[in-house]
Parts: C-alpha cells; sequence; structure tokens
C-alpha cells in the first residue's frame, strides 16, 4: 500500500511512478492489447447523434449496442489485465454513451411505431365509416324516404290551331289571277 503524502511531498523526483499511471509498465511490453476507448467513444456519441440529427434511428441503435457491449467487454479486459488500462475513462464513457443511445432509439421506434398505428387507425375508420349523408355516429341521422311517391302529373296541352297554307304554285307557271279567268 502506498501512502499519498510521499507521492505529494515529492520534489520532482524521477524515480517515483506518476500518479496518473495505475501501475509501472515497460513501454516494450507488448503482452497487452490496446485499448478501444476511442473507436468506444466514437460509436457511442454516433449512436445518440444519428437519430436525433438525422433521424437515422436504424444505424444508431447499431452503435450505440456495439458501444454499449464492447465497452463492457474491454473494461472487463483491463480489470483482468490484458489490455491497457490507460483508456479506461474513454471506454466508460462511450459505454455510458452507448447506453444512452439505446435507449433514445428504442424511444425513436417506439414514436415511430405509434405513429403508423395512429396514422392505420384512422385509415380503418375512414374504411369503416358510412357513405356521406348516410349518417353515423355523430352524424344527424337519415331523412327518411316516402314509400308511396305522388302520381307523376301530365301537363295539360291545348289543342294547336293550324293556319290555312295556300298551295304553293308549280314550277314553271306563273300563278294565275281570278280575274284573268273571267
Amino acid at each position: 500500500m502506498r501512502d499519498d503524502d510521499e507521492l505529494d511531498d515529492r520534489d520532482n523526483d524521477q524515480d517515483l511512478p506518476s500518479r496518473r499511471r495505475r501501475r509501472d509498465r515497460d513501454p516494450d511490453d507488448y503482452s497487452e492489447q490496446p485499448h478501444r476507448g476511442t473507436m468506444i467513444l466514437i460509436l457511442g456519441i454516433g449512436g445518440i447523434i444519428l437519430p436525433i440529427v438525422m433521424g437515422c434511428a436504424p444505424v444508431g441503435i447499431v452503435l450505440s449496442i456495439l458501444a454499449w457491449k464492447w465497452g463492457k467487454k474491454d473494461q472487463r479486459l483491463m480489470d483482468d489485465g490484458q489490455m491497457d488500462p490507460e483508456g479506461r475513462g474513454q471506454t466508460q464513457a462511450g459505454m455510458i454513451c452507448g447506453i444512452i443511445g439505446t435507449v433514445i432509439n428504442a424511444l425513436y421506434f417506439a414514436l415511430i411505431l405509434a405513429y403508423i398505428v395512429v396514422i392505420a387507425g384512422f385509415f380503418a375508420m375512414a374504411a369503416n365509416a358510412p357513405p356521406p349523408g348516410q349518417g353515423g355516429p355523430g352524424m344527424p341521422a337519415p331523412q327518411p324516404q316516402m314509400t308511396n311517391p305522388a302520381p307523376e302529373m301530365k301537363p295539360i296541352q291545348k289543342p294547336v290551331e293550324k293556319p290555312e297554307i295556300a298551295p304553293k304554285p308549280k314550277a314553271g307557271r306563273p300563278p294565275i289571277d281570278d280575274d284573268e279567268l273571267k
């Protein structure tokens, strides 16, 4: 166990370990895997941003789930000493962003599904509605139709008087006057 007072009272001694390092390790020791904290953080932020800004929920949910699962796996590897622990903060932040992105994307999908159900309900109601003028809930009742309509009435016609028409003279001969015959 280290004494924190010794680390605070040091006078820039180079032989004491830095407070930022969790343990001493040789820079040439490559037995640990490098951390993926930056990648996980980018995936988590992308999973939050894509559905909000671009409405691209299918891609956003994939990125969010990847950030969540890979962040959890990498933290476990860091705890076991198999991965570089310096990226723990970025990995944890990316995992948290992945969780938030998954929730946002799930809500986005739920809203889209609710919208589709409501629109489908309106179409179903419109398909089952009675034709205009037939009545229905909230509409006036249709007027009763008469079963025995009034008999059809015919107009009275007056006989038309025909005027007398003089016969037409035959072609080629001039008309004869009555005075000429006498």
